[in-house]
């Protein structure tokens, strides 16, 4: 897969005037194979432009002169960052279960607000102009659990860190949010769970800390 955006200015003396295009293609290797049906195709590519438009500009100055990292973890932890290829500080935490335990307790607003993102720079930050990108669904909004451009959400990649109680974690913030969005991540990731080498079945991965803890 092949994506990016451009900014084109429309006039030379206003920087503030401009087109963004986003644009994302699966590779012709991929595409000549003919490995994916036409729906199937859209589907991915539909995943991808949301994913684009959804994440955060990297904001360079921000990292360099403000060292608050707690502010971070409480104002980003499940933004898609631009620098990290679609991931988020909450992807980065998986192998902490502290930290994606006193994550999953934070506000809704959190979790759900594309603040900084392409979308946001599209809409000039105008809510009403957001709203109706929202409704339309023509941009994702952040998820808890979402998935990156490498289409490996949250979940998976816990699952493939072996970090169980990050799962766990998840998994009780997953069943009693109960979206439609989570249900779709859901049924993309179990197939891949059940044909891990190091997980022989799922029930004994997910109740071994509870053992430990004995």
């Amino acid at each position: 897969m092949a994506f990016g955006h451009q900014k084109f200015l429309t006039n030379t003396f206003n920087h503030d005037e401009y087109v963004l295009i986003a644009s994302c293609q699966l590779r012709q290797k991929v595409f000549m194979q003919g490995n994916f049906e036409n729906n199937e195709a859209y589907y991915i590519m539909n995943k991808i432009q949301k994913k684009l438009m959804s994440q955060q500009l990297a904001q360079f100055e921000y990292f360099v002169l403000n060292d608050d990292f707690d502010q971070l973890m409480r104002e980003e932890f499940y933004q898609p960052q631009e620098v990290l290829q679609g991931k988020s500080i909450f992807d980065l935490c998986l192998g902490f279960p502290k930290e994606i335990a006193n994550g999953l307790k934070q506000e809704k607003d959190v979790y759900k607000r594309i603040d900084g993102s392409l979308i946001a720079e599209i809409c000039c930050y105008d809510d009403k102009a957001l709203q109706w990108y929202i409704d339309a669904k023509l941009c994702e909004e952040n998820l808890m659990v979402q998935i990156d451009f490498n289409f490996v959400s949250s979940l998976r990649l816990a699952m493939e860190l072996n970090s169980n109680q990050s799962v766990k974690l998840m998994l009780q913030n997953v069943f009693k949010i109960n979206s439609i969005e989570y249900q779709e991540m859901m049924m993309l990731d179990f197939p891949k769970f059940l044909k891990y080498n190091n997980i022989k079945r799922i029930y004994p991965f997910l109740e071994r800390d509870y053992d430990e803890y004995l």
